[in-house]
């Protein structure tokens, strides 16, 4: 994935439009990832591994781009 995976005004309408398909654990990442954190950082406060944070951002991506589509 690239680094910018949408402009910030975009980001907010996705997910305003998709909350309600979102589990807790998609908002909790996706609210530490926005945040600015980096993958390892968001590993360490969810007690996961770094391939797991990517393995889920990756699914959550994919997901919300499916929403804008949808």
């Amino acid at each position: 994935p690239s680094a910018t995976l949408f402009r910030s005004d975009e980001l907010r309408e996705v997910v305003e439009a998709s909350r309600h398909h979102l589990t807790g654990h998609d908002l909790d990442l996706l609210d530490l990832l926005v945040s600015g954190r980096s993958v390892p950082e968001v590993a360490s406060a969810l007690d996961v591994s770094v391939r797991t944070v990517g393995y889920h951002r990756d699914a959550l991506v994919h997901r919300l781009r499916a929403g804008l589509v949808a």
